[in-house]
């Protein structure tokens, strides 16, 4: 078991999925300074996604493609008493942390691919790039890539996209901005770990609130910083950080993996 002993590590996730990860932290030796840069909730208007959970019958396949995209999807369809799913729509999902989730609410996937990426998503989908005929429902987040939908359009699909959840920086971001240039300037941060290209953003906003282009520089972009997937280590990449490192998994063992790497000096 890799060794965190002594790693102060920077969690910014949302309040409510950083319990687990900071626990697994702390038990392998780490010191944890919860800061969430992001906060998720449902979309201000649920219409377009309560019609098609009340017609989901006519969908082939719901995509998830990610644990905050299954929480919104089936606590709305618990809601609208749309539940269990009736067996001929199947479900696809980005990777093994969303397939269990969407496990906890009784049901199973049937398609992920074997690298987490949206291009891979596609390119393995079942009969691609012949889908004329299937009727998809992608129940996603406010923003993001659409290459997902265009690249299954073009293979002949009909895919509805509907918003189901938004990030957002959080609603006590002041305080969130407050902390977080009090703990990089008694420079009590040893790593960044970071889950989303929204996280990664939203940091870098609450730190150009609070933090001189001098200290993002010196304290905060000279930090390494462990990210999941390909896009969200982009953004780092994008917004200046030095020491990128990308967890080879897609899941919390993969970030743990990677922050030992860290502890152990490796750059």
């Amino acid at each position: 078991m890799q060794s965190l002993t002594s790693l102060r590590v920077l969690v910014t996730r949302a309040v409510h999925q950083s319990a687990e990860f900071s626990e697994h932290l702390k038990a392998l030796g780490a010191e944890v300074i919860e800061l969430p840069m992001v906060q998720i909730g449902p979309v201000d208007d649920l219409q377009q996604l309560d019609e098609a959970l009340q017609n989901i019958a006519r969908y082939n396949w719901v995509l998830l493609a990610s644990s905050n995209a299954v929480d919104e999807f089936f606590k709305r369809a618990q809601q609208l008493a749309c539940l269990p799913l009736p067996p001929t729509v199947s479900l696809a999902v980005m990777g093994p942390a969303t397939a269990i989730s969407v496990e906890r609410y009784g049901h199973h996937a049937q398609y992920h691919p074997d690298k987490f990426v949206a291009e891979a998503f596609v390119k393995q989908f079942p009969s691609y790039p012949n889908l004329h005929g299937q009727r998809m429902l992608w129940p996603r987040s406010e923003t993001g890539r659409s290459l997902i939908k265009d690249e299954l359009v073009r293979a002949g699909a009909a895919v509805d996209d509907v918003p189901c959840y938004r990030s957002s920086l959080p609603d006590n971001r002041d305080t969130i901005a407050a902390h977080l240039a009090l703990n990089l300037r008694d420079r009590r941060v040893n790593v960044i770990t970071v889950a989303s290209p929204q996280t990664t953003k939203n940091m870098m906003a609450l730190a150009k609130s609070v933090l001189s282009k001098e200290e993002i520089h010196d304290l905060l972009l000279s930090l390494p910083i462990v990210t999941i997937g390909p896009e969200t280590a982009g953004a780092a990449h994008a917004l200046g950080f030095k020491h990128v490192h990308q967890a080879q998994t897609f899941m919390a063992e993969g970030m743990i993996a990677a922050l030992a790497e860290v502890a152990s000096g490796r750059p």
